[in-house]
């Protein structure tokens, strides 16, 4: 035998501390299901109905995304990066709405080919799965075993705002949050309703009677995908409203993979910033801008500070801010012309102006092909590849003048916030003072800024990043919209990351403390939305059917010929086939000279047996908002006596 070396010095065994990560995981998961039971109250069947069904092929979906994305990564090469699981999640997410686009628009759109798109991801991530775990050599016993500290309880104070979402997604879509943002209008409108004509029609067509039809639609098309998976809009409405509520807590497991496991309590305040919750129980498409734009930003950040292979980690942020871009317009200023331009000012402090201009090449390039899709169809559609942004330099398609100035109205704030001095104080209620975004998100942020700021050393580019991107949409936010908090959700992560940058054990006790009381005082504001809306509407969680609306609703289940609606463009609330019922936004209506209620009615078929709704209070409400461009109308008429 051997002797053993004098220096060699003896195996040093050192024993775990900590809670294993099982009782974490059971823990959450008991939490969850108390409080989603206690939400759904007695009407417990039908809610767990669509756990089980919807839920499963949920699972399918994200496991069939992840896939796609895995391989797509592994084809080049692509390894080692930040956030390898959410970016494969996300890219997945992004190449199938592409796909979706385009096979809807041919018309190959269909339930085999929607399942077809599932199979294939599913196989690929099947095998991906199996070689990473090979190579990593994963077990799922000893991940579950695994100790770690006992501050990982903390978790359980994201589990309210999942129960909260989890429970809303099983509302029928538009009966949430009542009159403030996000209600539920704009989901009955288009991002549901256009699907949903789509899938009647059996192809991608472009709808002259709802202008939403020409917005990107990347996180829409899912929702299609979606009808076409369960056989139908209606059924198929509940697994969009999970999907959205999927890419909303991808968006908070993308900032926990950027900032690392150190950086949990940043995470945290984001999973309980009440905005999350909400948006993610409706099917709006803020999901899909949280996840790729949180991404995007994250791939930049992590550029500044890891040079080796910088190129294709920029290549990585273009193509997520690209994504972004596609599914929601206002993407394009703040991530295809503020982002690359927060980066390029941080970067020359360091190296030359030209250098940094051929890897800001490379993220235009590839955000515009990721964009591209959208673009020409609306370039074939209208001659405008941004319709209907941009009308008066790029064409106006088929709008009237009248018509392209209601919709520039309607992007701007009230006549009496549109100077200078009022838009700046729109920032205190809609952005730091609004209970949507958390009391104490921004005050933490505040107090990690002037952390960073106080010490001294070199220059620090993420820090002048993140300010900067924060600075740049806030005068966008400021100067070119319309002031409603909602269009500035990207701030949360970028809050976060902020955050994350406190490292000093008493600024992390602020930064705790700060977080209970953020959550304590984010559940009592839910209070009354889930007292007045969500404890009521407990006996139609997850029905299929509005009937449970009223008369109008039930007279059009019932109704034989066409039904035509009058000022309402709820139209997803009236299930009948898209081929009888006519209705138009408030955009597509062209008055010239006529009474409003006959222009509204253009297209609807005068003839025996037709069901006309007018809605007197929608027609006000649309006059006192876009004045001079659409009259008032008195309500002499009821809805039965129209022909």
């Amino acid at each position: 035998m051997p002797r053993r070396s004098s220096k060699q010095k003896p195996e040093v065994v050192v024993a775990e501390t900590g809670v294993p990560r099982m009782w974490i995981v059971l823990g959450a998961a008991a939490l969850l299901a108390v409080l989603f039971i206690a939400g759904v109250g007695p009407s417990l069947l039908v809610p767990v109905y669509r756990i089980v069904v919807d839920g499963t092929i949920l699972l399918i979906w994200l496991a069939a995304m992840l896939g796609i994305g895995a391989w797509v990564l592994r084809m080049f090469s692509i390894t080692d990066f930040p956030a390898p699981i959410t970016t494969a999640a996300a890219l997945g997410i992004g190449i199938t709405s592409l796909a979706c686009c385009e096979l809807a628009l041919a018309g190959l759109l269909n339930r085999a080919t929607a399942w077809g798109l599932l199979a294939i991801g599913g196989i690929a991530g099947i095998v991906w799965l199996n070689r990473w775990r090979r190579n990593h050599e994963f077990s799922i016993a000893a991940w579950f075993g695994k100790k770690i500290s006992a501050q990982n309880w903390l978790w359980l104070l994201a589990i309210p705002f999942l129960a909260i979402a989890l429970v809303g997604a099983l509302v029928p879509p538009g009966a949430l949050w009542g009159q403030g943002e996000p209600n539920g209008y704009d989901v009955v409108e288009y991002h549901l309703q256009v699907p949903r004509e789509w899938f009647d029609a059996g192809r991608m067509i472009p709808l002259h009677h709802n202008v939403f039809s020409f917005f990107p639609f990347n996180v829409e098309t899912h929702y299609l995908l979606a009808m076409h998976l369960r056989g139908g809009p209606y059924a198929g409405m509940y697994l969009a409203q999970f999907m959205h509520l999927a890419m909303v807590a991808l968006s908070v497991a993308a900032l926990f993979e950027l900032l690392g496991g150190q950086s949990m309590l940043a995470v945290l305040f984001a999973a309980a910033t009440p905005w999350l919750a909400m948006l993610g129980s409706i099917a709006y498409d803020e999901g899909g801008v949280l996840l790729f734009g949180t991404l995007a930003v994250g791939w930049m950040l992590n550029s500044l500070s890891q040079h080796t292979l910088q190129k294709r980690r920029i290549a990585m942020a273009g193509l997520m801010a690209g994504l972004a871009c596609g599914c929601k317009w206002s993407c394009v200023p703040m991530l295809l012309g503020i982002l690359p331009m927060a980066w390029l000012l941080c970067v020359t402090f360091r190296r030359r102006f030209f250098a940094a201009i051929k890897p800001l090449a490379m993220f235009g390039l590839l955000a515009v092909i990721a964009l591209s899709p959208w673009l020409l169809r609306n370039w074939r559609w209208t001659g405008n590849p941004v319709f209907p942004e941009a009308m008066n330099v790029l064409g106006k398609g088929y709008f009237s003048a009248g018509q392209v100035l209601r919709w520039q109205q309607a992007y701007l704030p009230p006549v009496g916030q549109r100077d200078v001095v009022h838009r700046v104080a729109a920032l205190g209620p809609q952005i730091f003072m609004d209970w949507r975004f958390g009391f104490l998100l921004f005050p933490a942020t505040a107090m990690a800024i002037v952390g960073a700021l106080r010490q001294r050393g070199q220059f620090d580019m993420p820090l002048c990043f993140l300010l900067t991107l924060t600075v740049g949409w806030l005068i966008f936010w400021i100067g070119f919209t319309h002031l409603q908090g909602r269009f500035l959700v990207l701030l949360i992560p970028i809050a976060s990351m902020l955050i994350a940058r406190v490292h000093q054990p008493i600024g992390r006790l602020v930064i705790l403390c700060g977080l209970l009381l953020q959550v304590g005082l984010a559940l009592l504001n839910f209070a009354d939305p889930i007292e007045s809306i969500l404890i009521k509407l407990q006996p139609v969680l997850g029905v299929e059917d509005y009937s449970w609306l009223g008369i109008k609703a039930e007279q059009a289940a019932k109704a034989t010929g066409d039904v035509c609606l009058i000022g309402d463009a709820k139209a997803f609330f009236y299930e009948l086939p898209s081929s009888r019922l006519h209705y138009r936004t408030v955009f597509d209506v062209n008055v010239d000279n006529r009474d409003v209620v006959d222009d509204w009615g253009d297209g609807c078929p005068n003839k025996p047996g037709t069901l006309v709704f007018v809605d007197f209070g929608e027609l006000e409400r649309f006059h006192r908002t876009y004045g001079t461009p659409l009259p008032r109308v008195m309500p002499t008429t009821s809805a039965s006596e129209k022909p």
